[in-house]
């Protein structure tokens, strides 16, 4: 594998994913999943979440302060539209595969989203299966932004696909995550993911709101 080459292919997804050239993101990303293919042999799933060192992704996205903004309308549902970075000195080839496949569904799903119209829903099929892809075998203990962002976005695509029940069924989830790290009093991992609580009903925004 060759790290330098796949973070700064990386870069480039980010670059187009900020300049909203949401197609030039998905070329981007789909090469740095070939890339990463030829180098590894092959490209069976995701490494097994116990070779990800502690919280190394939510590390990762803290880095990107910056997101895409694709929103113009305040009611409009909360999409996690920050591409994930992978520093220049990272070598963690479980990380790296899991940010390359994660920043290849949001480029997609994005696309998806910008364009509305008949390609879309190819789209956002395959930027669901690469978020679960991402999320495969990922500790939630662990990296709870990252859990927190793909199950939120593929919520959305549930929505958007007209599968409500498994919509809800993943609302419903993150919101039950919320209330035990409430109880728990994790105020501070509660702030990390009040992005999310926008997607959420008012009196569960609003406990959650207190705690952080």
């Amino acid at each position: 594998m060759r790290p330098l080459s796949l973070c700064n292919q990386n870069q480039k997804t980010l670059a187009s994913l900020q300049a909203k050239d949401f197609d030039g993101a998905v070329q981007s990303a789909s090469c740095a999943l070939r890339d990463l293919k030829r180098d590894i042999g092959s490209f069976d799933g995701i490494p097994p979440a116990d070779e990800i060192a502690g919280d190394a992704l939510d590390q990762c996205m803290h880095l990107n302060k910056v997101g895409c903004s694709i929103s113009t309308d305040a009611t409009s549902p909360f999409i996690y539209d920050r591409g994930i970075i992978l520093p220049s000195t990272m070598e963690d080839g479980a990380i790296m595969t899991t940010v390359l496949v994660f920043n290849a569904a949001l480029a997609n799903h994005l696309l998806a989203i910008s364009e509305n119209n008949d390609r879309s829903l190819k789209y956002l099929h395959r930027a669901r299966q690469l978020y679960q892809l991402a999320h495969e075998g990922q500790d939630i203990d662990q990296n709870f932004l990252f859990h927190f962002a793909v199950i939120n976005n593929l919520a959305l695509i549930d929505q958007s696909l007209g599968d409500a029940e498994s919509s809800q069924k993943s609302f419903e989830y993150l919101i039950s995550v919320i209330m035990i790290l409430i109880t728990q009093e994790q105020s501070a991992i509660v702030s990390q993911l009040s992005g999310f609580l926008v997607n959420m009903p008012f009196s569960i925004k609003a406990t959650a709101a207190a705690a952080a």
